[in-house]
């Protein structure tokens, strides 16, 4: 990996390692409230209408290799099933890694009431790593005319790539102007195993639990302030994103964040703006300012959410259509 500014490549590798030691088996999203589809299978089929809902994130700008992380995700009610079907891409790069996860979506959604609904989710597929060897740079290689020989047998020579079959679990809890939802990803930790000359490495995806929780506080007729959290763990590390949205009558939004559950794992503020247009579009942008070690050596994160709504398509329940541009 190389790095535009002269600082010692190990110093870097450590701090990207501290830094995504959550993240990089959970892609990382500062507007989680809008990437559902990526944290909770119980999202799916929430809202009315057919939802395609995309979000792509490039991460600490000035450092060469650095992670870019892009999801689509299209889902749909089934109001006479009590259902929700959708599909799921997201896409995580990282230096030579890359990892593609591909889900199929389903919740069943069963009312509470006539104000409270309780959903719980399924996601299975599967997920494909790649590791680029043949860009890889050793210390000890030979890249003459353009050949590769690392002269060392650890590393690949070629592109390498594993695939492994995944399932996520979540559940849903909607009244009014709260949302709970709960999440276990990579629910059978899936092993991704590469092997090349006389090397076998496997990699594997760890079981992570996630807790999601937004509410909404109308202030007056026209501004609500929608505070939210999401707390994500592999029950080693911890790393928790909270914030808040002020949203102007359902169509302007402006918030700020904080990413950080201890000293040594704060990582970021965020700044976020975004515009309802017709009850169709949703577009907004987050930027990250850095917090942690690393801030030295970039120029923060960028991040951009756009959900489209072909609407009256199907309701999710009977009555007037009303969009809610939320997490959960």
């Amino acid at each position: 990996m190389m790095v535009k500014r002269s600082i010692p490549i190990l110093y870097i590798a450590a701090l990207l390692w501290c830094s995504i030691a959550i993240a990089q088996q959970v892609p990382q999203f500062t507007q989680y409230r809008f990437t559902g589809m990526v944290y909770n299978p119980a999202y799916c089929g929430s809202k009315d209408g057919i939802n395609i809902e995309g979000a792509f994130r490039a991460q600490w700008l000035g450092i060469d290799e650095r992670p870019l992380t892009q999801a689509l995700g299209v889902h749909v009610p089934m109001p006479v099933l009590r259902s929700g079907a959708g599909v799921s891409i997201t896409n995580d790069v990282l230096g030579l890694e890359r990892k593609t996860s591909v889900y199929v979506n389903y919740a069943y959604i069963q009312p509470l009431g006539r104000e409270a609904t309780l959903s719980a989710g399924v996601q299975g597929g599967i997920i494909q790593k790649g590791w680029r060897g043949d860009r890889f740079i050793s210390p000890g290689g030979n890249y003459d005319q353009g050949g590769i020989n690392h002269n060392d047998n650890l590393i690949p020579v070629g592109s390498e790539a594993s695939v492994a079959v995944d399932l996520n679990l979540g559940v849903q809890y909607h009244k009014r102007n709260i949302w709970l939802g709960a999440s276990v990803l990579h629910l059978l930790q899936p092993v991704n195993t590469f092997t090349w000359a006389d090397n076998r490495v496997e990699v594997i995806n760890k079981r992570h639990f996630l807790i999601n929780v937004l509410y909404d506080v109308e202030l007056n007729r026209i501004f609500t302030l929608s505070p939210s959290l999401l707390l994500k763990t592999d029950l080693v590390k911890y790393q928790l994103d909270a914030g808040a949205m002020i949203i102007y009558d359902r169509l302007i939004m402006a918030g700020v964040s904080l990413r950080g559950y201890e000293s040594t794992s704060f990582d970021a503020i965020a700044i976020s703006a975004g515009v309802n247009l017709g009850n169709k579009w949703l577009v907004s942008y987050a930027y990250d300012a850095g917090i942690s070690q690393l801030r030295n050596f970039n120029s923060g994160s960028h991040e951009l959410v756009i959900h489209y709504r072909i609407a009256n398509f199907v309701s999710v329940k009977q009555g007037k259509t009303i969009y809610n541009p939320r997490f959960m």
